[in-house]
């Protein structure tokens, strides 16, 4: 999925080189999140935007849990990265129909007001 997505052979994706693949302004947060899960030994959960095979960002879901050894060294991360864009596009797409909707309804909610108190 890795090859089918980026483009890019997995060792270009293998460590920590799977960061270079996310939108450059958004790196920093998104190394910092990281860390932070590291240094708590908590799972992270991370929304980003990350290039694609066609060098187009589209927004994606990391999960990551850090694991360690018996002696409490770390030994990596088992992870999953997700493309959540149509999840993203179809949240966005309700909570604009939800906005107009609520819209619409106050205004007629107004518009009877007035017309009880004519």
């Amino acid at each position: 999925q890795w090859t089918d997505f980026t483009g890019r052979s997995i060792e270009e994706g293998l460590g920590s080189k799977w960061m270079n693949f996310i939108r450059p302004e958004e790196k920093a947060f998104v190394t910092t999140e990281w860390k932070k899960s590291l240094l708590e030994r908590h799972v992270v959960h991370i929304k980003f935007d990350y290039r694609n095979s066609r060098d187009e960002y589209v927004v994606h879901q990391a999960t990551g849990t850090p694991r360690f050894d018996e002696n409490g060294s770390f030994q990596g991360y088992i992870g999953i990265l997700q493309d959540i864009a149509m999840q993203e596009k179809t949240m966005h797409s309700l909570a604009t129909a939800v906005s107009e909707r609520t819209r619409d309804l106050t205004l007629q909610i107004n518009r009877l007001r007035e017309s009880e108190e004519r």
